[in-house]
């Protein structure tokens, strides 16, 4: 599949900001690796943390928002972006898996409630940590619904499961600021 991605570039200052913030998240603390993330390796042990924090930095850039929040909070944030009354989540993958997973389901069975509005996909196109830039293609978005009525898959693992959301069923990004309440 081709995407129309909205690419967004991370320059060095915003970079690494981004990268000094993922050395001090709550996830960091969580048991095993796959509680840190997968893409975590012992070269790079907080990839997982700066790859999200990148492309919530790029969905703000492009929104012309507020950079998000990147101090410590125990637990992790509710949310990560706000467009008016919008409640915005950013899931960057680190490869193009042409999907979007969303954590639904802990592997106690217990499921994990869907806090925000809208549901921002966005894939990682480039980074280079050696000039501390990266490159951040935006794919689009789905409403809390449309999420809540994706596919349940187990994560890779095992452990857990996500909901499942094509590329292709996301919707331009230009149309974020349309979203009414009603379509949540």
């Amino acid at each position: 599949m081709n995407l129309l991605l909205d690419p967004v570039l991370i320059e060095r200052e915003l970079y690494e900001k981004c990268d000094e913030a993922s050395k001090n998240f709550w996830c960091n603390s969580k048991p095993g690796v796959y509680g840190r993330g997968l893409c975590n390796t012992k070269f790079d042990p907080h990839k997982a943390t700066r790859i999200g924090l990148l492309g919530e930095c790029a969905v703000a850039k492009f929104l012309n928002l507020p950079l998000p929040d990147m101090n410590y909070v125990k637990g992790g944030k509710p949310i990560d972006l706000q467009l008016g009354d919008l409640k915005i989540e950013v899931k960057t993958a680190n490869y193009n898996y042409d999907r979007m997973l969303v954590y639904r389901e802990n592997r106690k069975g217990r499921i994990i409630p869907l806090q925000s509005d809208v549901y921002v996909g966005c894939v990682i196109i480039r980074e280079d940590k050696m000039w501390r830039e990266a490159c951040v293609g935006i794919v689009g978005w789905a409403t809390r619904k449309e999420v809540a009525g994706g596919r349940l898959e187990w994560g890779l693992k095992k452990r857990h499961k996500n909901l499942v959301v094509d590329y292709s069923k996301l919707h331009d990004m230009k149309e974020i600021r349309d979203v009414s309440v009603s379509r949540k």
